[in-house]
């Protein structure tokens, strides 16, 4: 009897136990206490009807807030981060710096003790609108022997709308290209790109966002540049040549156009009455509309003008060279004389007369119709030098021809 007694003490003793600590968790659950929640994002609200009054949020100095909630534990057990839903409300703001109160909603089963910051400082600005000129920025590069042309742009501008601080920072609105050897025109279409004039891209309304690019490639050749020289100079004188700086520039221009050309005239140099050098930078005649690529428009021309001078030189019959004299005669040598002196004068630009000498001429005398005795035949001259004139005084010579020694001696 006493060990049945002594089992039914113990299990009243484990069932007052328990309902001791069943008494003490559900105290602890339905305890009230504080539990602290951070983080929280703070979302915006009616920005709509911000924008609709010609205004916009630039900034929201802060983004979440810190909440502490009281409840019952058990209820705050159910409360998720998520569940959590704090906002500010934008409409009716003015443009400017201002303090906007948060707003959380309401929880069920806990309440909101406190929650910090209980104001955020947004930064609120007028829309605006701004107008740029669209350029068009190309990477890579077209194929070789071709350049690529002026652009076309359709439209040729656009408009961009945002925040009053960010659209007056917009420098550039770029329409990106890429050449991947192209040899022929480029019609595209690609999106315009708004750059601040430190090279950030900037978040921006843009329209059209889209713009159509044409870009014409064109062949290149080069071709020599041939000054149109007028007139002659003072008499005496002389034009000898002429240089040009550039010799020849590199065009482009549409197939049609640029297997027609062949070289660059310009336009005309008069050296009409000149008796010195004359340096010109004188235009390039571009009837054709081609494009310099390589070189100038505006070539220098110098046109070298010299004067034209005299000088004379003597010989006598014996610095004479005889050709074709008949077979079994011979050239019989008299004593010169002053009476048979040669005087050649030769006539020519400075630069050459000045250099000239006695040696760079030779006198000359055909006798394929020469007899026995006395022949009057007329002298002729030899030079590789450019001359205006030769004069040789006197024009012939009196050459004595006579058998040859070893056929007298025969007979």
């Amino acid at each position: 009897m006493k060990i049945k007694h002594d089992r039914i003490l113990i299990q009243l003793i484990c069932l007052f136990l328990a309902v001791i600590l069943w008494v003490f968790v559900m105290d602890s659950n339905n305890s009230k206490a504080d539990d602290p929640v951070t983080g929280i994002p703070v979302a915006i609200r009616n920005e709509a009807l911000l924008e609709n009054s010609g205004l916009t949020l630039v900034e929201q100095k802060v983004s979440t807030i810190d909440v502490t909630l009281t409840g019952y534990r058990s209820d705050l057990l159910n409360i998720k981060k998520e569940d959590i839903k704090a906002y500010i409300d934008v409409s009716g703001r003015k443009e400017g710096l201002n303090q906007i109160s948060v707003i959380i909603e309401p929880l069920e089963g806990v309440e909101i003790k406190d929650y910090t910051p209980k104001e955020i400082a947004c930064n609120i600005e007028a829309l605006v609108t701004k107008t740029l000129d669209v350029e068009v920025a190309y990477k890579g590069n077209q194929a070789n022997g071709y350049y690529v042309d002026d652009n076309t742009v359709n439209p040729a501008s656009v408009i961009i709308k945002g925040p009053r601080s960010i659209v007056n920072s917009a420098a550039r609105a770029v329409a990106n290209v890429n050449l991947n050897g192209d040899s022929d025109t480029i019609v595209k279409s690609v999106p315009v790109t708004i750059y601040s004039d430190t090279g950030h891209q900037l978040p921006l309304d843009i329209n059209p966002s889209i713009v159509e690019v044409t870009i014409p490639v064109l062949p290149t050749k080069y071709i020599e540049i041939n000054p149109d020289i007028q007139g002659e100079p003072l008499e005496g004188y002389k034009r000898i040549g002429y240089t040009v700086e550039p010799e020849r520039i590199k065009i482009a221009a549409y197939k049609s156009v640029i297997d027609s050309i062949n070289e660059a005239r310009t336009e005309p140099i008069d050296i009409t009455g000149t008796f010195y050098p004359v340096t010109r930078s004188v235009n390039i005649i571009n009837d054709n509309n081609y494009i310099i690529v390589e070189g100038t428009s505006k070539p220098t021309v110098k046109v070298q003008i010299e004067k034209i001078i005299k000088k004379d030189f003597v010989y006598s019959v014996s610095d004479i060279n005889y050709v074709n004299i008949p077979e079994g005669l011979e050239v019989v040598n008299e004593d010169e004389t002053d009476e048979n002196l040669i005087v050649v004068t030769v006539e020519g630009v400075s630069s050459i007369i000045n250099q000239f000498s006695k040696d760079d001429l030779k006198l000359k005398v055909d006798l394929t119709d020469g007899k026995k005795g006395i022949n009057n035949v007329v002298i002729s001259s030899e030079t590789n030098v450019e001359m205006e004139s030769i004069v040789i005084n006197p024009e012939t010579v009196d050459i004595k021809l006579d058998k040859v020694k070893a056929e007298v001696e025969d007979e």
